[in-house]
């Protein structure tokens, strides 16, 4: 171990010991938030929907859509509160209304635009559960060892993804999907506002820092900056071909005469692999080059994705689903990680709230494109390949990200 690296793990305990509190209510809250609780819910009603009302589901897929599309415009809006008011306000009221809307889901009608509306409203504060405001408190009070305090966050969201199929699928099978929407609405309803009052109890204080990159800090023009650009798109692709695999995983499988329980558990896999893909990044980018890292996960995605065509039996479809996994949980850790390095602190939630616009944009387009892909082919194939190919390019821009020194000597010289 050299100098810095004994540097680092000295400032690590201190971090750790102080604040493992935030941590653990930051992983918890993860995972009963939008980003769990809806997508990872919604491959498994996806059917159920569509057999209960007649809806096709290029239908149904849609209304995933409209959420994913709303959380894009409301990101940056969020972030900017976030930044402003504290994060406590921010996911009590977003938690809270979140909830209750994913609760009122039980009481459909069978009107497409009710299904429709009511999804609207929770994209509008979808976000304001997620990681984006508690990744504000994790980032201002971690510095030596904010990838793995992230990780830890982030691991709050693979046990959502993982536990949210199973018992989504349990529900439906014992209670019927009605009960699946008010038992998961009231979860969070109840779980996430509770945390964020019990945990947040002042407006974040951080640990003063001084390393280079935080100097490094332009929220007036973030869209212009090419590395945010190259960050954006790399979020964008990711959720792209992913996003478009989730919601159609359990649907996918289920079409090859896969049950339906074991489809839940192939979703199940995906989340476990998941959170161990985000602690193990966590660990990786506090000690080596953090875009590097990044490709190789994304990479092993694109392979996961390209494994799906051949997936007609329950192994290679959780193999796929693994990998897939690795680099979603790898994605969540390596991004606002990049954001905090490249673009400094102070406008931190702000412009990972942009970053989750461009990945909802490409969470509403991916599972959208595949469903109207299956309607009108009755075959996934085309989508699989074209969401392989997306996050296959992710990865490449990764790679074109430069040191964090170079960035810091840039900053300097404007």
């Amino acid at each position: 171990m050299n100098a810095t690296q004994s540097a680092i793990s000295t400032r690590l305990q201190p971090e750790l010991r102080q604040h493992w509190p935030l941590v653990l209510a930051a992983s918890l809250g993860v995972m009963v938030s939008f980003a769990s609780v809806f997508i990872y819910s919604f491959g498994v009603l996806l059917k159920p929907l569509s057999a209960e009302f007649g809806w096709t589901r290029g239908q149904v897929s849609a209304g995933f859509s409209i959420a994913a599309l709303t959380v894009a415009f409301a990101s940056p809006i969020i972030g900017r509160l976030a930044d402003k008011v504290g994060v406590r306000p921010v996911i009590a009221i977003s938690s809270a209304i979140f909830g209750l809307t994913f609760a009122s889901l039980a009481m459909l009608s069978g009107a497409l635009w009710q299904f429709y509306i009511v999804l609207f409203l929770m994209g509008i504060v979808g976000n304001g559960t997620t990681q984006l405001p508690w990744a504000r408190a994790i980032t201002l009070h971690f510095d030596a060892q904010r990838g793995i305090a992230l990780a830890l966050m982030m691991m709050g969201g693979g046990i959502g993804s993982m536990l949210v199929p199973w018992l989504t699928g349990q529900l439906v099978a014992q209670a019927g999907w009605r009960s699946a929407y008010f038992v998961l609405g009231v979860s969070a309803l109840v779980i996430g506002p509770t945390l964020a009052l019990a945990a947040l109890k002042r407006q974040d204080n951080p640990i003063d820092r001084t390393t280079p990159a935080q100097s490094f800090s332009n929220p007036e023009s973030p869209l212009r900056n090419k590395r945010f650009q190259a960050l954006l798109a790399g979020f964008l692709l990711v959720s792209l071909g992913a996003n478009g695999c989730v919601a159609h995983l359990a649907a996918l499988l289920t079409d090859r005469n896969i049950s339906v329980s074991a489809a839940a558990t192939v979703l199940s896999i995906l989340g476990a692999s998941s959170v161990s893909g985000r602690l193990l990044t966590g660990l990786l980018i506090d000690r080596y080059f953090a875009p590097r890292i990044g490709f190789v996960f994304v990479a092993a995605s694109a392979g996961g994705i390209l494994m799906l065509l051949f997936a007609n039996d329950f192994v290679t479809a959780a193999i796929a689903a693994a990998l897939i996994g690795f680099a979603m949980g790898a994605e969540a850790d390596v991004f606002p990680y990049l954001i905090s390095r490249y673009m400094g602190l102070k406008s931190f939630s702000e412009l990972y709230g942009y970053a989750f616009s461009a990945y909802a944009v490409g969470g509403a387009t991916g599972p959208l494109l595949m469903g109207l892909a299956h309607d009108k082919t009755q075959s996934y194939a085309l989508p699989l390949m074209a969401g392989a190919a997306a996050t296959a390019l992710a990865a490449g821009l990764l790679l074109t990200l430069p040191k964090y020194d170079d960035v810091a000597m840039t900053a300097k010289k404007v």
